[in-house]
């Protein structure tokens, strides 16, 4: 009996510690002035995606 309720008062202490955690100042999101496009060494290449006329396509059937 003196286990379960070791066991039980432990899962109370630890909630009641992870509650608190999650309390407190919060500073707001860190954003970078600009992202890099490239490198010296490296270009990136974007490729648009078209999804239009998708229904039309032999290959998806």
């Amino acid at each position: 009996m003196n286990n379960i309720t070791s066991v039980f008062h432990m899962a109370i202490i630890t909630s009641f510690l992870l509650s608190l955690s999650a309390c407190g100042y919060k500073a707001p999101p860190y954003y970078q002035d600009e992202v890099p496009k490239g490198d010296k060494n490296v270009e990136f290449y974007y490729k648009d995606k078209n999804f239009e006329n998708n229904e039309t396509n032999a290959s998806c059937r």
